[in-house]
Formats: C-alpha cells, structure tokens, sequence
C-alpha cells in the first residue's frame, strides 16, 4: 500500500511539473494569436485602420478585452457594428460611427484565424 502512494505521489507531482514547464504553450495551443491597435478620436471622430474592419454579415470591428487571470492576462474578442462614415485620404484609416466603441479601445487589425464573438486569443507579441 505504501508503494502505491509513493507511486501516485510521483505522478502528481510529475503532473505538476509538466504543467509549469509547458502549460504556457498548451494554453496558447489552438487559440487565434491576434494583433491590435488602439481607436484613436481625431478631428473627423473614430478612426480604426482599415485592416481592423470586417463586413461579414455588416460591418463590425472586433474589441480585445483583457482580464487578469490567475496567472496570466486572458484575453477576449467581442462584436462591435460600426458604420463606417468615411476613409480617410491615405487609405489607411477608416472613420467610424458606434456606440459600443470609444477611443482608446483596441481593435483587433490582425488574426491568424476567423473570429466569432466571445473567442479567447492570444496577442500577438511582433
């Protein structure tokens, strides 16, 4: 009887090992790495680049959420609809209309997979 426990004590904190060694990795496999960049409020009102917009199903830009987790920053995308009131003369930024977006969001402007609300992702260190 006293083996066994010695052996289950073993596994355990094998077990705990692996998970501090390589539970990073595991957490960030399958998750969408994301890049994002902040809604600024210029003289023509909310401007995102053009790369954070999307127009499947209407136009939206999705929002990082952010919250601390036991031991790491976890992080979210929801749905925003946007109206876009205009692009900007150098085509990089977009001026937007929208309730739910105020300045100095981040908006997701790159992913490595499709989003849907509610996603958790993981941000882009580049």
């Amino acid at each position: 009887m006293k083996k066994l426990y010695l052996i289950l004590l073993g596994a355990g904190l094998l077990a705990l090992a692996a998970f501090y060694l390589f539970g990073g990795p595991l957490y960030a496999l399958g998750k969408p790495a994301v890049s994002a960049v902040r809604v600024a409020y210029g003289q023509a009102g909310l401007t995102v680049p053009v790369s954070a917009l999307c127009s499947d199903g209407g136009d939206h830009i999705y929002l990082l959420n952010s919250e601390q987790g036991y031991s790491r920053v976890i992080y979210t995308v929801s749905r925003a609809e946007v109206e876009i009131v205009s692009v900007l003369a150098d085509g990089g930024a977009a001026v937007i209309s929208s309730n739910d977006v105020k300045p100095c969001d981040r908006a997701v402007s790159g992913t490595s997979k499709p989003l849907a609300d509610g996603d958790r992702v993981t941000l882009d260190s580049r």
